[in-house]
């Protein structure tokens, strides 16, 4: 028998050796001393406290112990029954409450998983936007409604798998609270995807990186739902209510708050529901203690979801109203007009220096630039309508950069008229693309309009877009579709009869000569065949024009002459060809007309002959002398006595390179005949062997006259310098 200091002492020996093990092991004990004079007896009764029942069950077994020592019966045995006290009406009400912070949990961990997948669903759509893939499907018919409606109804089903996953997982785990109220809790996922879905697209016009647009908006979406779930509860349980309350309604306009909340809702009222109506005591105990509870678990006030249904449907009918906003320019257009109108109050308070749009110098306008502006300006619109299929008419775009202003296109007018090939060349910055985005819908212009085939771009800009076929600069192909099923989608697109459509995919592959990659995807294209692919998007359905934006580019020289003779094919048929391209080469093979833009105005205008005689610096003549020769002096005399003005550009083994003028000292033509003539009497004067006579090239044309934006760049260098 121990004392009770030597239990003490036992025991903490023993702790010592089991180490864990002690709490499994030894749960009660019991010390007894006794005092044979006084006949009394002191028994202690030990317990660990690990164990929920080990106080009650240690005198169990002391109490037990005494009496069979006393009694003298060893086959004593006690039944300990231990059962609390019943709770009071409001514990059970307040142990409710707290266990409804389950709901919390639950939702909260719902709203995190969203924010990722709804932040998804803008990839696609940035990749489009920005690859201009989407803008193609616009110029093949497809109606922003149709387009907007059909991306909705995919990603909407994509959206509501994981909500029916979730909803097999509340069975799953057999989470009541949710489980019966399975029908509201439904109707919040529906909601949801309805809601935020469209606010996902409204959104994705802020970025052009998908990549960026999908990690921003998982942030976004994440801080306006759990940051706000979260500040609102820790209002309420602070006893903040009229500050959560008040914030609360706010974070109503939020979908993801909506939904969080509204599942937080759900659980807690059910918990409530289930303790409030199951006795007359407990329901009169929830009056009194203030505590909500809605046996409509629709209704609008606390702890019903009404708040958030209607928030819900309505958030999403309010961001299908901005994307369309958007689409069709409106809300881009209010944005520019209050900038304007800001502007505008801020000149009158802080004078600016300048006098408006920063224009770029350049030369004086070219006689046949000038004629055909006032043949557009001048003749009525619908006399011009029946020669000109195209007619861009004082087409103009200034570009806003901070406080100043910048001309990219300034008052362009041409006319081409049908089964042409007109050609727009000019350096990089000239505004050959902005030209195209002005006249494809993609950019809107500042000012001045075009006209195809009659409608105005400003005014019918749908059907000018149904109308024109548009290769783009940069590949708008969806990467994951093959060649096949692109040419097919833009077929269907543009109204193809179904039945013809598989022989327009096989015509327009043999015909652009990468039949062979057809049935490839797109990602695996190199540069030339994709290249190849747009341009046969732009030919597909027929349009009466096409706008081909630098098509040859990454091609090698046997494909681009194929693509050529392709074209060729297409302007014979009738199409109207607008071409941008670097290729002096190309614009000679194909066009019929070109202008050279320097800095976003035309310099010169008329077919390739044409701007060579008018720009051309005269005739190159290359010579060979015989490899006996040794005094190259007399070739060189001739030439500059009987050509005024010639120029020898080089002179090196026998090969003798002139420039000669094309216009004599009195301003009279140099005539080919004439120089025939000389070089034919050289050969017996001066002891020519062979000659060359090339007149100016377009490259050398071109060079010429695009000096003009180089100097104008340097001009404008220099004055933002001195300012």
């Amino acid at each position: 028998m121990l004392t009770e200091e030597d239990m003490e002492e036992f025991l903490s020996k023993k702790f010592q050796s089991e180490g864990g093990d002690f709490n499994s092991q030894n749960l009660i004990s019991a010390t007894f001393t006794g005092n044979e004079t006084t006949n009394s007896y002191e028994n202690v009764a030990w317990f660990n406290n690990q164990a929920y029942h080990s106080p009650a069950t240690s005198l169990s077994y002391l109490d037990q112990a005494f009496i069979r020592f006393v009694a003298n019966r060893s086959d004593f045995a006690m039944k300990l029954i231990n059962s609390p006290l019943p709770r009071k009406t409001s514990a059970r009400v307040q142990e409710e409450l707290v266990g409804s912070l389950s709901g919390f949990s639950i939702a909260f961990n719902i709203v995190l998983g969203f924010s990722f997948l709804a932040a998804s669903f803008c990839l696609f759509l940035v990749r489009e936007r920005v690859d201009r893939s989407s803008l193609l499907q616009t110029l093949a018919g497809v109606d922003p409604f149709c387009f907007w409606f059909s991306t909705f109804v995919w990603d909407f089903v994509n959206f509501i798998t994981p909500c029916l996953v979730l909803m097999i997982m509340f069975a799953a785990f057999t989470i009541e609270e949710l489980n019966d109220n399975a029908g509201i809790v439904f109707l919040l996922f529906i909601l949801y995807c309805w809601s935020s879905l469209p606010l996902m697209y409204s959104l994705s016009f802020l970025f052009v990186v998908p990549s960026t647009a999908l990690v921003r908006l998982t942030i976004i979406n994440m801080i306006t739902g759990l940051a706000s779930i979260i500040a609102v509860n820790i209002l309420y349980l602070l006893g903040l209510n009229d500050i959560a309350e008040t914030l609360n309604w706010i974070f109503l306009f939020l979908p993801q708050y909506c939904l969080g909340q509204g599942l937080a809702d759900v659980y807690t009222n059910h918990k409530m529901v289930n303790v409030c109506t199951s006795t007359a005591a407990m329901e009169e105990t929830c009056k009194t203690s203030d505590i909500n509870f809605q046996t409509d678990y629709l209704a609008w006030e606390s702890y019903g979801v009404g708040k958030s249904v209607t928030f819900l449907g309505v958030q999403g009918v309010i961001f299908f109203i901005i994307i369309f906003l958007i689409e069709f320019d409106y809300l881009p257009l209010a944005w520019r007009l209050l900038s304007s109108a800001i502007k505008w109050l801020f000149s009158k308070v802080v004078p600016r220096n300048g006098t408006g749009p920063l224009r770029r110098t350049s030369a004086e306008d070219d006689e046949d630039v000038v004629n055909e502006k006032k043949r557009l300006n001048e003749t009525p619109l619908e006399e011009l309508i029946k020669t000109d299929r195209l007619l861009i008419h004082n087409l103009r775009k200034v570009y806003e950069t901070g406080s100043n202003s910048f001309v990219a296109v300034d008052n362009l007018c041409i006319g081409i008229p049908g089964g042409e090939c007109f050609g727009l060349l000019g350096i990089n910055g000239a505004g050959k693309t902005t030209t195209f985005k002005m006249l494809s819908g993609d950019y809107k212009s500042t000012s001045g309009t075009a006209y195809l085939e009659g409608f105005n771009i400003n005014k019918d800009l749908r059907k000018v877009q149904q109308r024109l076929g548009y290769c783009p600069q940069f590949d708008g192909l969806i990467e994951q579709m093959t060649g096949a099923e692109t040419i097919r989608m833009f077929a269907r697109l543009r109204g193809v009869p179904e039945a013809e459509i598989p022989n327009c995919v096989e015509s327009l592959g043999k015909n652009l000569h990468f039949a062979q990659h057809l049935y490839k995807n797109c990602g695996t294209y190199s540069g030339g065949n994709k290249r190849k692919l747009g341009t046969a998007i732009a030919l597909v359905g027929n349009p009466p024009v096409v706008l081909l934006d630098e098509p040859s580019t990454g091609m090698d020289p046997g494909a681009r002459r194929m693509l050529w003779d392709a074209l060729a094919d297409v302007r014979s048929q009738g199409c109207s060809i607008v071409i941008t391209s670097h290729s002096m080469e190309e614009c000679e093979a194909l066009c019929t007309r070109l202008a050279i833009m320097v800095n976003g105005q035309l310099r010169c205008l008329g077919g390739p002959q044409h701007l060579k005689n008018r720009f051309g610096q005269g005739y190159t003549i290359e010579m060979k002398m015989p490899i006996s020769a040794t005094d190259f002096s007399a070739p060189t005399t001739f030439m500059k006595q009987n050509f005024p003005g010639c120029d020898v550009k080089d002179d090196h083994q026998g090969l003798i390179t002139c420039q000669v003028k094309q216009y004599l000292p009195d301003g009279t033509a140099l005539k080919l005949s004439k120089v025939f003539y000389l070089m034919e009497k050289s050969k017996s004067e001066v002891g020519v062997m062979e000659y060359t006579v090339s007149q100016t090239t377009l490259e050398q044309v071109f060079l010429s006259l695009v000096r003009w934006q180089k100097e104008a760049a340097d001009n404008d260098d220099a004055d933002k310098k001195n300012d």
